[in-house]
């Protein structure tokens, strides 16, 4: 009997020694640069998409920004523009969240929301975060290029 207690004892000590050994410390930032914001595409991880739009109809499509570093207890806005070097008429399209957008407090992102129409050719949209209240930009990740066909 006190066999069985105490190999149940030690087998129960090197369990819970082995459980909490393993445990990560999730209070760690593993990100430590400056608070930026910046395009997030999570189906590809690319700042790239292609939308074809059905010939006589529309597409809504949505591009994520996203906030590097802690949330914010308050409202964050982002502005935007559609850069110059975009080919797509502005009649091909319509911004339904226009600049700025803002997220939430207590969250980390907030999307910028498009329709477009059928463009006569293939046409691109450049789209480039600008500022953020109090967080900077992205340098790398701070312009999205949608192919609209």
């Amino acid at each position: 009997m006190k066999k069985t207690t105490y190999s149940f004892l030690v087998v129960l000590f090197v369990g819970v020694v082995s459980m909490t050994a393993c445990t990560k410390d999730m209070t760690k930032t593993i990100y430590n640069g400056p608070d930026v914001v910046e395009f997030a595409n999570p189906a590809t991880g690319s700042l790239t998409r292609t939308v074809t739009v059905p010939t006589g109809g529309s597409l809504a499509d949505s591009i994520l920004v996203q906030l590097v570093g802690p949330q914010r207890t308050t409202a964050t806005t982002v502005t935007f523009t559609v850069d110059a070097a975009s080919t797509i008429l502005s009649s091909e399209y319509t911004i339904t969240s226009p600049s700025p957008v803002t997220i939430a407090a207590n969250s980390s992102s907030t999307w910028v929301k498009f329709r477009f129409n059928k463009p006569p050719a293939s046409r691109t949209l450049l789209v480039t975060l600008t500022g953020g209240d109090k967080v900077g930009v992205s340098a790398n990740w701070k312009t999205f290029t949608y192919t609209v066909r």
